[in-house]
């Protein structure tokens, strides 16, 4: 194994850990409410798999991939806000 191969397993790594824990963090959140609103997160994971790769780059990609989860959160807020007659 090449050290480049070495570099990208051990970011694989490092993703795949995170990947783990925001799945614990979300499930923990899944069922928590505030005032009776159910409450959502959402996380972008992304890790440096090249050696030469910008910080700057792999925080952009995490916001990135943070907004497009959360399109995919349900909208609860209009479903669970008390009716207004």
């Amino acid at each position: 194994m090449n050290q480049i191969s070495a570099y990208a397993e051990l970011f694989k790594s490092y993703t795949d850990n995170a990947r783990k824990i925001v799945a614990r963090i979300q499930e923990h959140y899944q069922h928590v409410t505030i005032h009776d609103l159910l409450t959502s997160v959402s996380f972008g994971v992304a890790t440096r798999t090249q050696p030469d790769q910008n910080l700057v780059t792999i925080m952009k990609q995490a916001e990135d991939l943070m907004y497009e989860n959360k399109k995919g959160i349900p909208r609860t807020f209009k479903s669970s806000w008390p009716s207004l007659k």
